[in-house]
């Protein structure tokens, strides 16, 4: 198991160093072909909708700035268990249905629960980002974000942040110092010594990580 140390995104805490630093798909607003489910063995198994709309007709909804009241175009970004949606001033974050050793969304009840649990817990770290969990519903025969009609999927609804603020970008720009690691680590720390506690054992914990790190 490879083991990561602040100095490893921090240069400034020791000699100058390169850093490399893997980035998720950014996508225009064509949309790419749609996901499938996994199961605990890895295979895909189809897309198991709970509805008549395609996962190809709410990415491409999604990606439409008409779809937020914006012109500017979407970005969005994707990762193997969701996808973001850039819009001019919020970030809308689909769960892809999929089921996988460490996370089951492959059910539309499932992800909204897992996008309610996502908001409560940042709001924690994170108040002024996480701002909702919003549906998208099927009106009139065309889909809408909120508001009444069938609903389609749920989305996690956030404030969008400054790319200029992100890490890799303060770390291009030589501006990721010390004291930001400090700032983190306080956080953090004050987090999790509130944070209720779970009972395992060290060897159950590696054995979980492991299982996660191998999926």
């Amino acid at each position: 198991m490879r083991r990561w140390r602040l100095t490893s995104f921090f240069p400034d805490m020791q000699n100058p160093a390169r850093v490399h630093l893997s980035r998720p798909r950014r996508h225009t607003v064509r949309a790419a072909g749609p996901p499938r489910p996994h199961h605990a063995s890895g295979r895909p198994t189809g897309f198991a909708s709970d509805n008549a709309t395609s996962w190809d007709e709410l990415v491409a909804f999604l990606s439409r700035p008409s779809a937020y009241g914006d012109v500017a175009p979407v970005t969005s970004i994707e990762t193997h268990i969701s996808r973001v949606f850039l819009s001019e001033r919020y970030a809308y974050k689909l769960k892809k249905p999929v089921r996988l050793p460490f996370v089951d969304f492959s059910a539309l009840s499932l992800r909204h629960a897992a996008c309610q649990s996502e908001v409560v817990l940042n709001r924690m770290l994170a108040p002024g980002v996480y701002l909702d969990v919003i549906p998208v519903v099927e009106r009139g025969r065309h889909l809408h974000l909120g508001g009444s009609g069938r609903i389609v999927d749920w989305l996690v609804k956030m404030r969008r942040l400054p790319a200029a603020s992100a890490l890799p970008a303060m770390l291009a720009r030589g501006e990721a110092h010390r004291r930001h690691a400090y700032a983190l680590a306080d956080r953090l720390a004050s987090f999790y010594r509130t944070a209720p506690r779970v009972a395992t054992t060290p060897e159950g914990y590696a054995n979980r990580l492991i299982r996660w790190i191998d999926a």
